[in-house]
C-alpha cells in the first residue's frame, strides 16, 4: 500500500486517484463522503461509500430496471455470449493467421508481379499498339486467375467447394 493511502489524501490527490474533480468530491462531502479527523481522506473508505451509494440508488432485487445503460449491458452480454459461442464452433479467425495469410499473399503478388515485368516487353516487342493491349490484357487475366484464392478467409465460388475441400485435404496430408 502506498504511504498516501496509509496517511491519507487531500482532496486534489482523492480527484486524481479516482477521476473525479476537486469539485465532485467538495460535493459529495455536502453527501456524506467520509473524511479522516486531519481532513484528509482514506482511499478504501471511500471506495466503500461509493459502492454503498451506488448501490442504494439500484431498484430492489427482483424488480425490473430498463434503463438504456442496463439495456446496453444485456446487449453487449449477449454478443459476448455469441462471439463465445462462435469461438467453440470454429468460426473467428485469429489476428496471427489473417496476418500470416495476407503476408504470403502479398509475396506471392509481389513475386508473380515482378515475372510478369520480365515476361511483358518480349511479348509486345514489334507489336501494333491493338495487339499489345490483347496481350496485356490476356496477362493480367491470367494473374488474376493465378492469384485468386479460396481457403478459410475467402468464400469460394458456387461449385468449386469440393475441388477446394480435395485441395485441403491433400496438402493435410502432405503436411502430415
Amino acid at each position: 500500500m502506498s504511504k498516501n493511502v496509509k496517511k491519507g489524501l487531500n482532496a486534489g490527490q482523492l480527484a486524481e486517484s479516482i477521476g473525479k474533480s476537486r469539485q465532485t468530491i467538495h460535493n459529495w462531502l455536502a453527501e456524506g463522503l467520509p473524511r479522516n479527523p486531519d481532513k484528509t481522506f482514506s482511499l478504501p473508505d471511500v471506495i466503500s461509500w461509493l459502492l454503498d451509494r451506488e448501490t442504494a440508488l439500484l431498484p430492489p432485487a427482483g424488480q425490473g430496471c430498463d434503463s438504456p445503460a442496463l439495456e446496453r449491458y444485456r446487449q453487449a452480454r449477449a454478443e459476448l455470449a455469441e462471439l463465445d459461442l462462435a469461438q467453440k464452433r470454429g468460426e473467428l479467425i485469429s489476428i496471427a493467421d489473417v496476418g500470416r495469410e495476407w503476408t504470403a499473399r502479398v509475396v506471392e503478388v509481389a513475386s508473380g508481379l515482378d515475372a510478369f515485368a520480365d515476361r511483358l516487353p518480349p511479348l509486345l516487342e514489334d507489336k501494333p499498339r491493338e495487339a499489345m493491349r490483347q496481350i496485356i490484357d490476356d496477362e493480367v487475366w491470367r494473374l488474376r486467375d493465378m492469384y485468386y484464392h479460396t481457403g478459410r478467409f475467402c468464400e469460394p465460388p458456387p461449385g468449386l467447394i469440393k475441388l477446394i475441400d480435395n485441395f485441403f485435404a491433400e496438402r493435410k496430408a502432405s503436411d502430415d
